[in-house]
């Protein structure tokens, strides 16, 4: 159930994320609302979002991004969405119904926080490019 008189907490982050981390998150959210979900499952709801394949690089990158930003966490090549992620999405759904609308306003909020490091810096380092590949299987 949504709780639209809930307020955004605003989380004060020095790594700025990227716009394919939106688009990363918003299949997360969409294909597994608060559960866990498969790298392929992402993949696979990504493109059903009409969202372009993201590469290794954004994959990998946006993943850990998206962990030290405490939107998701990451364990055993499944993601699962914070608390904080999902109200965030609970509070998009409220004012905005359509995914691109969604897409639009999670962009807007997700760029306008930063992290500690430098984005590159980030990485999950236990994704190997095998395995994103494999997640296409």
């Amino acid at each position: 159930m949504f709780n639209c008189s809930q307020t955004l907490a605003i989380l004060e982050w020095n790594v700025t994320l990227q716009p394919s981390d939106a688009a990363l998150l918003q299949a997360i959210l969409f294909g597994c609302g608060s559960s866990s979900i498969t790298l392929n499952s992402i993949l696979n709801t990504s493109l059903s979002l009409g969202h372009e394949l993201p590469t290794f690089l954004q994959f990998d990158g946006g993943l850990a991004r998206l962990v030290a930003a405490g939107l998701i966490s990451y364990e055993t090549q499944r993601v699962r969405p914070t608390n904080e992620a999902i109200q965030i999405a609970e509070e998009i759904m409220c004012q905005q119904g359509s995914p691109e609308l969604f897409l639009e306003r999670l962009l807007e909020i997700l760029l306008s926080r930063s992290l500690d490091r430098e984005a590159g810096f980030y990485t999950l380092g236990e994704l190997t490019p095998a395995e994103f590949d494999n997640a296409f299987a």
